[in-house]
Formats: structure tokens, sequence, C-alpha cells
């Protein structure tokens, strides 16, 4: 048995902090997933560079990203990452060993509620997925999630904002109710025109809506009905570009002839989602919750609609009045 002894070493950026360099010390593959593995306060993903970005593998769940898998190479390296900022430990005896020649295959997982981005530019692909499960919180999740590692300067590079600056490959998340919201970044070394699809949509119950809106262009796009995106970067731009919304229509009982409305806020936007097919017009009034009103506007005929009311954080009642229905919720606005 092999047990070497990994520290979270706190160094600049504090991004790095926990990674540690092992090994496969056998002259055949080992199974990352097998019993033979034993982690002691590390996280079940192992990070393998294979020249321009990170493949990932959660020896719990079975996902990957960018064609990782279970399998550790005859006396290949790789990181794991330490949990907690705790000392930890990993040990691997024979039998976790196996024998496999072939390649690296990408993740045929069969998990539902999962979404698969897919990055793609000079000639390079890189995932980032997004999964829900009630097992997971929205911080990063050990056991679940897997963190970001940028790849080489031409390498395209996709990942989920997670609270306290983490950046995640993987992200786990609970369901939170209608109209969840999902920050995502991109970044790269060169400028160019790059493409985003989304894979897997499948997995999603019928239903489903998800869309990608791109801030700094102020688009948004239907991702279920249009699962490719194009966009130009410019190399250094801030990472923070992009938003996903996921909701479900299955909510309720109403008559298919009343327009369903979801009202929610991501910050300091309020976003107003139609739920039915066919057009939809009317209005949208915010008030304070003294009856005042701040801000009112026009509900365009498009699935999504977004107004920025420009008020202080706090507690507003937003009013939707259409032809054929009246709404009323309450959302929290935040500048932070």
């Amino acid at each position: 048995m092999v047990t070497p002894t990994l520290t979270s070493t706190l160094i600049s950026p504090a991004v790095y902090d926990g990674y540690n360099l092992i090994g496969n010390p056998y002259p055949s593959s080992t199974d990352w997933s097998s019993a033979g593995w034993v982690r002691t306060n590390v996280d079940p993903v192992k990070y393998s560079f294979n020249i321009n970005q990170y493949q990932t593998y959660n020896a719990v769940t079975g996902e990957s990203t960018n064609g990782g898998d279970k399998y550790v190479r005859p006396e290949q390296g790789f990181f794991v990452h330490v949990t907690d900022n705790t000392p930890g430990t990993v040990s691997v005896d024979n039998s976790a060993r196996v024998h496999t020649t072939g390649a690296y295959n990408k993740n045929a997982s069969s998990i539902s509620d999962q979404l698969v981005l897919t990055a793609t530019a000079n000639g390079i692909d890189d995932e980032a997925h997004v999964v829900f499960s009630n097992d997971a919180t929205l911080n990063f999740d050990p056991e679940l999630d897997a963190y970001k590692m940028t790849g080489s300067t031409q390498t395209p590079n996709l990942f989920s904002m997670l609270p306290a600056g983490i950046t995640a490959a993987v992200n786990w998340l609970p369901r939170t109710g209608t109209g969840q919201v999902v920050p995502l970044g991109f970044s790269c070394g060169l400028s160019g025109i790059y493409i985003i699809t989304a894979g897997n949509l499948g997995s999603f119950n019928a239903g489903t809506q998800i869309f990608l809106e791109d801030i700094r262009e102020n688009n948004i796009q239907n991702l279920m009905t249009n699962p490719v995106y194009h966009f130009s970067y410019t190399a250094g731009e801030a990472a923070g570009r992009f938003l996903l919304h996921f909701s479900t229509t299955m909510i309720g009982t109403e008559d298919i002839s009343t327009d369903r409305m979801q009202v929610y806020s991501w910050e300091d936007i309020v976003y107003v989602k139609h739920l039915n097919e066919g057009n939809v017009s009317g209005t949208v009034v915010i008030y304070d919750l003294t009856g005042k009103t701040v801000f009112s506007g026009k509900l365009e005929n498009q699935p999504l609609n977004k107004f920025r009311p420009m008020v202080p954080d706090g507690l507003y009642m937003v009013k939707l009045q259409t032809a054929r229905t009246f709404h009323t919720t309450k959302v929290f606005i935040s500048h932070n």
C-alpha cells in the first residue's frame, strides 16, 4: 500500500490552495472509483491535464468533464484537492489495479437534471456541468462539485461562479424554486468568436425552460429551442458574463387560456417569464412596501423580460397586468 500525506499549502492566489500532485505508483492502470483508493479529507475528484485543459472525474457520482474517466494510467500524475484546508491522505493498494488500454471516454452518465455546456474555439472543447439535486447546497460541495482549473492560453474556460469567489467545472445545486439563476463565467487567453452548446437537455422534465443571458450583449436565448449560442469575446474582459435561468412550466393547474407568469429577481434586476406559448403584452409596476410606485414598464412579446428599477436594496411588490391575467408577487432587490 502506498499512502502519501497531503497538505493544504496557502499560496497566492488562494484559488490554488489545497491542490496536491500525486500519481499511480503501479505499472498498470488503477480504478479511481475502486475501494482500493482510500481518501481521507480529500475530495473524490481527480484532475488530469491533457495538454490543453483539465479533465475531471468524480469517484462518488461518476460524473466527468472534458473526457475524463475513472482510470489512472500507469505512472500517470494527477491533482487532488484537500477538503476544507485540512491535512489529508490518499492510499492505494493492489485491489485498485485494472487492465485497460482504452483512451479517455466522455461521460456517459445518466444523471437527471444535468445540463452539460460546451464552449468551443481554437479546436478545443471545454465543459461545464450544472446539476440539480436535493443532496446539494448553494455552496461548494466537496463530494459532488469539481473546481475549475484553467487550461492553456488558447483553451476556452467555461465555469459556474459560486459564493466566496469559487469557480466550478461541475456545480451541483438544490432546487430553490421558480426562476432559479446560476452565474456562469467564461475566459480565454485569445480574442475571437466562441460557441456555447447546451447538451443533455433530455435529462430535464418536460416543461423545463433554460435560458442563457449574455449580460454584455444584453441577449437572452432559449437553450431548449436553440441550444447553440455564438458570441464575440475579447481577451481580458470580465469573466462573469452569463446567467443561466432555470424554471418549469409545470406549476399549479391554471387554465392554459390564462397567461401564466413567473416573477423573480437576481441582484438588482427583476425578471418576468411568460410560461405559455403565444403572444403576450401588458404592464409591470413595482411598488415599495408603503405602496409607492417606484417603477413601471411594458411587457414585451418575448418569453423573458428583464427590468432594472434602480431602487435601494429591499423588498418590493411586483404587479403584472395582461389582457388575460393579473399577477402579484414579492421580490428582494439587492445590488451586491
